[in-house]
């Protein structure tokens, strides 16, 4: 038998349906963040900055909303994060340095009361599966 590890975060269908893996943050733009994981919901489009300590979830912050079904999380070289936007086939550098880092209680989530926060994000469309720039996000 296979020996799995319980999950840090976990939220009812209510809140979302169907968390997108990211990344810890280890960028320089956003030293707020520096050390949160950063993910998603596919279908509701929330974005989450999670912390834990010894597997246990320590705080949750609800950083935005992205334009776009998130699919995928990518990092560059610098450590700064990107998210793949599954409506429109666009790459979405994101701006962690515009979001309140103010904590929402982990419980909020159970009643689906998080707080939003906007993301701001520079567009790149896919050509092929590359990563050339098309311009930036109005």
């Amino acid at each position: 038998g296979e020996n799995f590890v319980p999950p840090v975060f976990t939220y009812s269908h209510r809140v979302g349906v169907s968390v997108t893996g990211g990344f810890v943050y280890r960028g320089q733009r956003a030293p707020a963040l520096y050390g949160h994981y950063i993910c998603g919901d596919f279908e509701t489009r929330r974005l989450w900055a999670l912390t834990q300590t010894n597997r246990t979830l320590s705080s949750i912050v609800e950083i935005g909303r992205a334009p776009s079904r998130v699919v995928s999380f990518s990092q560059d070289a610098a450590g700064e994060l990107y998210f793949v936007g599954f409506d429109d086939g666009v790459i979405y550098q994101m701006n962690l340095a515009a979001v309140d880092t103010a904590v929402v209680a982990a419980k909020w989530l159970a009643v689906g009361r998080l707080r939003r926060f906007g993301v701001e994000a520079r567009r790149r469309r896919l050509r092929h599966g590359g990563n050339s720039r098309r311009g930036d996000a109005q």
